[in-house]
């Protein structure tokens, strides 16, 4: 019940009924959106240019930076497009350009995800394993195939996944470029909580060998 004595009924986000309607909310967003495009735009740029031109920093792991980095700057330069969406009732421009930025939204996630967990599982080897076997599984070959399974895993599910309906990109509940479903959402959420979790283990992995080292010699 509000101040005016008038009961209010909110809806779980996820729920059938559920609408972000309120404009408030929607501008206080846009504008989160936005400085997350501001930052994270010439942030990953600047990343992929210092691997380039530092030979110091061209190291396997980095690969998976980089890899990162370019899925993240994909996911950034879509964002002022979901502004667009977010500060209209309906979307303006072409529905195929709303499916293209919802599209490459949830590839880039997706990829972001996959890149977590190889750069986990790349430090994961080079610290458990002797580094002829690090340099085994890490060739130019299999480096090659694990950055392009990256792109490539979320590209198939999100494009074979039904919830991505072309027809209908700009979502009618949440105003913005995607599927009113959040089946990909929490996949690929969970999925990055996964990552995270592994990414954890390893530094802590890491730091108890470490500790073992200094009480054995």
């Amino acid at each position: 019940m509000d101040a005016n004595g008038v009961e209010v009924t909110i809806l779980p986000t996820d729920s059938p009924g559920y609408v972000f309607e309120d404009p408030t909310q929607r501008t206080l967003l846009s504008v989160i959106v936005i400085l997350v495009a501001a930052v994270g735009i010439p942030g990953n740029i600047l990343v992929m240019i210092a691997v380039t031109f530092s030979k110091r920093l061209q190291t396997k792991t980095n690969s998976f930076v980089v890899n990162l980095a370019c899925s993240d700057l994909a996911a950034c330069l879509v964002l002022p497009f979901q502004v667009v969406a977010l500060l209209n009732d309906s979307w303006p421009l072409p529905d195929p350009l709303c499916t293209f930025v919802a599209v490459v939204v949830w590839v880039g996630l997706g990829s972001s995800v996959v890149n977590l967990a190889l750069i986990a599982f790349n430090r994961f080897t080079l610290i458990t394993k002797s580094r002829t076997h690090y340099d085994q599984l890490y060739s130019k070959r299999n480096l090659v195939l694990m950055l392009v399974s990256a792109w490539i895993i979320p590209i198939v599910l999100v494009t074979a996944h039904p919830c991505v309906a072309l027809e209908e990109s700009a979502t009618r509940r949440y105003k913005i470029c995607s599927a009113d479903s959040t089946i990909l959402y929490r996949m690929f959420t969970h999925s990055s909580q996964c990552s995270r979790w592994i990414s954890m283990f390893d530094h802590y992995y890491y730091m108890l060998r470490q500790n073992l080292s200094l009480h054995s010699s």
